[in-house]
């Protein structure tokens, strides 16, 4: 894992994951530096999510973030101070990078939707961004 002072919507990428099925279940093994770019500092998972919340709305200034949905759906909304896009994810073999200095807000939850996230850095309130006006200013002119 590279860092990069600036990341954009591009740098986030969906990552498939391996998945074994059979009789049992199935089993979804994730290994840090090696299924993900990173080796995971914190682990923290988001569910019984009411209909119409918006959870994430911040950007890191450090933090990389994978995020897994293990049941029902969501999507990502994604913007980088210029450009935007949205990213549906709904299936637990396949994970979703987002990089530092990139916004994040989760919409559109489905019922019984449950999303596990692996960060590569422990919880520091100091290096998040919570205002989105804010974080603009920090991508356009580098102020916080």
């Amino acid at each position: 894992m590279t860092d990069k002072l600036w990341y954009n919507v591009d740098d986030c990428v969906l990552l498939p994951l391996k998945r074994f099925d059979d009789e049992r279940g199935s089993l979804l093994p994730i290994e840090g530096g090696v299924d993900v770019p990173f080796i995971p500092q914190r682990v923290f998972a988001t569910f019984t999510v009411p209909e119409g919340t918006t959870r994430g709305e911040h950007a890191n200034l450090r933090t990389h973030e994978f995020l897994i949905c293990l049941s029902g759906g969501l999507t990502v909304w994604l913007h980088d101070g210029t450009n935007e896009k949205g990213i549906r994810i709904d299936r637990p073999d396949v994970g979703l990078i987002v990089p530092p200095t990139v916004w994040i807000e989760m919409r559109q939850f489905a019922a019984n939707t449950h999303l596990l996230v692996l960060a590569s850095h422990a919880y520091d309130p100091a290096e998040y961004i919570r205002d989105f006006n804010a974080f603009e200013n920090y991508r356009t002119k580098g102020l916080r």
